[in-house]
């Protein structure tokens, strides 16, 4: 039975070792010998046994024959007899028959007592003539037993022989070929478990082809040992390599030059939402094409690298839900030694919420730019309506009532008022609007807007408001809320057409840093005005494009293209932001980031009575760097008994106030003018004359939302577009707080003196 080295038995056990079955073999051949030399042997002693049975017989014969001759002669019988007699002393002869012929007499001595003898007959001669014979008897049963006694002696040596020569066969054996072979399974058995120590250590086992063997066998053993280590090696470095790639962030898989993947790691799983398994055999056009490229993309593609040239590029693939991403690839052809590229290894970066992120900063940068274009022309625009707008009021102020100019002049009233209005959703898509902030909460506002709201869309249109239960508070201009509201109401009611439904709904929501779609949000709390239409919908080409000033999908005359524009704005002043999704033939879903507030509410400031007049005999420096609002201003003023002092720079301005005679009661600057701002024009001038008020000029508020007040809240503001009244209203306001402010201030030095 043959024992497999991996079980630890030793090669040389008596069950099946070659020592033990040379020795039986050796054995068997030295017995199989002795046992044929020893039959040999017996045959040829039992043929000399025999033959000498026959020689003693005939000597004997002879020998009797010779001692009768002269009895017999004398026809002694008597004498023959006792001769013979004497001679039946020899145990071998069981009977002697003796005939003598002269007279014919004849005598016998002894018995055949033996079965199995031998007769011997020799005539008695005297002098050549035969005188008698006799008949020699021989017991072969004597002769049998001395031959069996030889037999079983020379078996009995050839035993002791052979047990010695089968002894000194063993320990030659043991010696020379079981106590190697012993070694040399022992070393095997080392070298199949794993352990090549004797490999290094290269004693000595045996003689001759034995020791060539063993020599043979440690080579062999130091080859395989520096192999496993080197194998051992590698793997572990593949082991490393393969932890590597699988934990790489990028996806990357393995495929063979006919496109079917063989390896893949966990970011492709991750990526694709196809396992391993379900992976590894596929081809890998068909399991992640999108359908977005045509053959001739993957040909161009399959024509560099198998030319051995990487190829990199975006491509648009499909995951196994279906959804699709955009990905940046790398594919690397994997040659032989030979230089025939057998695979490819591809790493993937998926870049679709980039992409996203992008096409959303050049959206931002795209709609900051022509923010920055319409404010700029908003802020022109507006220097030139408070002109028209004022010098038509005094014009009419001028002419008879239901004159044909006064007609004239309020039609360029009326038109120019509708231009202000204009203006004022250019200012909020600019996000330069003017505004007055308050703590709102957005369900009460709402839900008072929608009666206006409903009568704005119509009776076809359904409207379901949701408001959020505890919404959280936002601080933001009530009017550009209901701004927001009208605008979006209006542009769902236009893409519904007919019958459909408009929902408004409220909730309040908090994204963290981990969200991936914050972009130009920051983390925080929000509140959330969620407007969705049942219309119909809108392409995403068309969404890239909604926010955009005058841009629009209705006919001529029925939208000027800017309501969508002027929610952007206002969101975007507010520090929110507008997020929408739209699906052709289902609807729109408009949803209005705002910042959740938690500061102080608002507290009702009590405002002291002023005068109803606008007139007065008080000293106002005018800045304004625009001549024709100047020249209107000092015009207004002037008519309303004011002294006047113009100047067209912050320069003149701060000049003026230095060498004017007498004191500032009033400062009059616009906000925006070259050189110095009108906050730092009044803080320049409110060193000099300490106890004048100011009051601000702008076409368009601040980022912020409000004007600079650099006097703190004696600082007013009018909006221009003005109008006289609007003007000369504002200024004698400010006049009037500031003296009740200074009446006071002396009252209560008053008191403090009594």
């Amino acid at each position: 039975m043959t024992v497999p080295l991996a079980t630890g038995h030793h090669a040389h056990s008596s069950d099946g070792s070659i020592s033990g079955r040379l020795l039986v073999a050796l054995g068997t051949v030295m017995f199989v010998s002795f046992a044929i030399v020893l039959a040999v042997v017996v045959l040829v002693m039992r043929s000399y046994e025999i033959d000498s049975l026959r020689r003693e017989s005939v000597l004997s014969a002879d020998r009797l024959a010779k001692v009768l001759e002269p009895a017999l002669w004398n026809v002694d019988v008597p004498h023959a007899g006792e001769l013979a007699t004497a001679y039946m002393a020899d145990q071998r002869i069981v009977s002697i028959t003796i005939r003598e012929t002269l007279q014919g007499e004849s005598r016998r001595f002894g018995n055949l007592r033996a079965t199995d003898t031998m007769l011997v007959r020799r005539a008695v001669v005297h002098d050549g003539q035969t005188i008698g014979e006799i008949d020699l008897a021989f017991d072969r049963g004597v002769y049998r037993a001395h031959l069996r006694r030889d037999i079983s002696l020379a078996i009995l040596v050839s035993l002791i022989v052979l047990g010695v020569s089968l002894a000194g066969l063993a320990v030659l054996v043991r010696a020379m070929l079981a106590r190697p072979l012993d070694a040399l399974s022992r070393v095997v058995t080392h070298f199949a478990q794993g352990d090549y120590t004797e490999a290094a250590q290269r004693r000595v086992i045996g003689s001759g082809e034995l020791r060539h063997l063993s020599e043979v066998l440690f080579d062999m053993g130091a080859q395989i040992d520096t192999q496993v280590r080197e194998l051992t090696e590698t793997n572990r470095r593949l082991a490393f390599r393969n932890a590597a790639l699988d934990a790489a962030a990028n996806a990357i898989w393995i495929v063979s030059r006919e496109g079917h993947i063989e390896w893949v790691n966990t970011a492709f799983t991750v990526l694709t939402g196809y396992s391993a398994d379900e992976a590894i055999g596929q081809r890998l056009v068909e399991l992640l094409d999108a359908e977005v490229h045509d053959t001739a993309f993957f040909d161009a593609i399959r024509q560099i690298i198998h030319t051995g040239t990487v190829w990199s590029g975006e491509i648009t693939s499909k995951r196994k839900d279906g959804t699709v991403w955009v990905g940046e690839r790398t594919v690397t052809p994997l040659a032989d030694p030979t230089g025939y590229v057998a695979h490819y290894i591809i790493v993937e970066q998926d870049v679709t919420q980039r992409k996203q992120l992008e096409a959303q900063y050049r959206q931002a940068q795209k709609m900051e730019s022509v923010g920055r274009l319409a404010g700029g022309i908003a802020h022109d625009f507006n220097n030139m309506l408070s002109v028209i707008l004022s010098n038509a009021e005094l014009a009419i102020d001028q002419v008879e009532p239901g004159s044909a100019v006064r007609d004239d002049l309020a039609e360029i009233q009326h038109a120019a008022q509708r231009s202000v209005d204009l203006t004022r959703q250019l200012l909020a898509f600019a996000r330069k609007q003017d505004v007055a902030p308050r703590t709102i909460n957005l369900n009460a506002l709402i839900g008072e807007s929608l009666k206006m709201l409903g009568r704005m869309v119509g009776e076809q249109v359904q409207f379901l408001w949701r408001p959020a239960t505890a919404l959280w508070s936002v601080r933001m201009d009530p009017s550009q809320v209901e701004q927001v509201l009208a605008n979006l109401c209006v542009n769902a009611r236009d893409a519904i057409q007919s019958v459909g439904t408009i929902v408004i709904a409220t909730e309040n929501r908090t994204l963290l840093a981990t969200d991936g779609d914050l972009a130009d949000l920051t983390a925080g709390d929000y509140v959330v005005i969620n407007v969705s239409d049942t219309g119909s919908g809108m392409s995403p080409e068309l969404l890239t494009q909604i926010f955009e000033p005058f841009f629009t999908t209705k006919s001529i005359g029925l939208g000027t293209g800017l309501g969508l524009s002027t929610v952007y704005g206002i969101v975007a002043q507010n520090g929110g932001a507008v997020r929408v999704s739209s699906t052709v033939g289902q609807g729109t879903h408009f949803a209005i980031y705002l910042p959740r507030y938690t500061g102080e509410e608002d507290t009702e400031v009590e405002v002291a009575a002023v005068s109803a007049s606008t007139t007065g005999t008080e000293t106002v420096l005018v800045v304004e760097d625009e001549a024709m609002v100047l020249a209107m201003a000092v015009r207004i003023l002037t008519a309303n008994g004011y002294r006047v002092l113009a100047a067209g720079s912050a320069d003149a301005a701060i000049h003026t106030a230095q060498s004017m005679e007498g004191p500032l009661d009033l400062l009059l600057t616009d906000v925006i003018m070259p050189k110095m701002a009108g906050p730092d024009v009044a803080r320049a001038i409110g060193v000099i004359h300490p106890q004048a008020v100011c009051v601000f000029m702008s076409g368009f508020a601040e980022a912020g939302g409000h004007t600079p007040a650099p006097f703190g809240d004696s600082a007013l503001h009018v909006s221009k577009p003005f109008t006289p009244s609007a003007l000369a209203g504002v200024v004698r306001r400010a006049l009037d707080t500031r003296s009740l402010a200074q009446s006071a201030a002396r009252s209560a030095g008053a008191h403090e003196r009594e």
